[in-house]
C-alpha cells in the first residue's frame, strides 16, 4: 500500500510550497503569525520530502 503514502508526500511538499510561497508573498502583521506559517511549512516540506526520498530511493515509506 504505497500509493496514499506517496500521495501524501506530494502534496505535503505541494502545501509546504504553497505556505511558504504565500508567507514570502504577504508578510504578515505580527511575528508569532510569522512562526506559526514558517513551521508548519517546515514540517510539510521535511515530511514531504522524507516520503518523496524514501519511495525513489526503493525503501517502502511505511
Amino acid at each position: 500500500m504505497r500509493f496514499p503514502f506517496t500521495f501524501m508526500g506530494a502534496l505535503s511538499l505541494l502545501f509546504g510550497a504553497w505556505v511558504g510561497a504565500y508567507t514570502l508573498l504577504h508578510k504578515p502583521a505580527d511575528t508569532a503569525t510569522l512562526a506559526v506559517e514558517l513551521i508548519s511549512a517546515a514540517i510539510l516540506l521535511g515530511f514531504g520530502g522524507y516520503v518523496v526520498y524514501r519511495r525513489l530511493a526503493g525503501r517502502s515509506a511505511a
